[in-house]
């Protein structure tokens, strides 16, 4: 009640600039893990979640805008349908609507809220948060810190918006979408490298930290590698000034996985000489964009190939 109380009175400070809510919304196994190192997801505590529809509540009931807020972050949202038609309501879309800054961060969540989770991403997060963000200078979008790094956010089937006025662009923990065939054999890229090369003209920072490309299949290997993806953004990002990439993927796994249940997992078909061979090739043409971007950040020459 105090919650709900404090938050639908945020009208009575118009200067408000940033809003951060953070949940803390956590799952500890308290059984030892069995022999594939996964926790039996059976005994868990949970915790913070039981308030964060009274904050979201009060904020969608609060009649009254706050012209200046135009930095939003939340972090470890718990996924629940109910949340679905809040954000119907005027007063939150008043707020997405202006907003500069967005960095939206889901929690772990257990293979029995991964359905819950996906409507969550696709219904409120694409259509009712990031669709309507046209203003939108900078965004982040990440899952959080977990125990095991195999479980992200999917984009696939999925469209982003453009945002005119958007210079930083945060991916952290994201699984692409691999590039498809198209007419005539040509790989079309996959739909985030066209959501990032869209943004060309204004894009001057990126960030693409931990990624995976899902290829869909156990045996298929990819129609695009990072490689791919790295040369590309080096001949059509010509505004960047700052980029980092950075994966946290051990020597002996891959960015490269398939999909099984609620978990990705490496692709096995990549065999050691091609997933070192294809390492080798990724970090060559990361390197290389890094020192395109550089370059063109201290006005030394541009880098480029012909």
């Amino acid at each position: 009640m105090l919650l709900k109380l404090a938050f639908s009175n945020l009208h009575r400070f118009p200067s408000l600039k940033k809003l951060a809510l953070y949940f803390d919304v956590r799952y500890h196994p308290v059984v030892p893990f069995d022999s594939s190192g996964y926790p039996p997801y059976k005994v868990v505590r949970e915790i913070g979640n039981s308030h964060q529809w009274d904050i979201l509540y009060a904020i969608g009931s609060n009649r009254n805008p706050l012209p200046e807020l135009h930095s939003f972050e939340i972090y470890g949202w718990h996924c629940s349908g109910e949340f679905s038609s809040l954000f119907d309501e005027t007063p939150i879309a008043w707020l997405i609507a202006s907003l500069r800054h967005l960095h939206f961060s889901l929690p772990l969540v257990r293979p029995e809220d991964s359905v819950s989770r996906e409507l969550l991403w696709k219904q409120v997060v694409m259509r009712r948060l990031l669709q309507p963000a046209e203003n939108l200078e900078s965004l982040k979008l990440s899952r959080s810190q977990a125990w095991d790094n195999k479980q992200y956010l999917d984009t696939s089937q999925v469209q982003l918006s453009s945002y005119p006025r958007l210079t930083a662009l945060s991916l952290w923990g994201i699984a692409w979408e691999d590039g498809k065939i198209g007419q005539g054999g040509i790989i079309m890229p996959p739909p985030l490298e066209d959501f990032i090369i869209r943004h060309r003209q204004t894009l001057k920072k990126l960030d693409i930290d931990n990624c995976s490309i899902n290829v869909g299949e156990r045996s298929r290997l990819p129609f695009c590698y990072w490689a791919d993806i790295y040369k590309r953004l080096t001949e059509a990002m010509t505004e960047l000034v700052e980029v980092e990439v950075e994966s946290l993927f051990s020597p002996h796994e891959s960015s490269y996985v398939y999909l099984v249940g609620n978990t990705y997992r490496p692709v096995e078909s990549l065999r050691e000489t091609e997933r070192l061979q294809g390492r080798k090739q990724d970090r060559l043409a990361l390197e290389e964009f890094k020192t395109v971007v550089r370059k063109r950040r201290t006005g030394g020459d541009s880098g480029i190939r012909p």
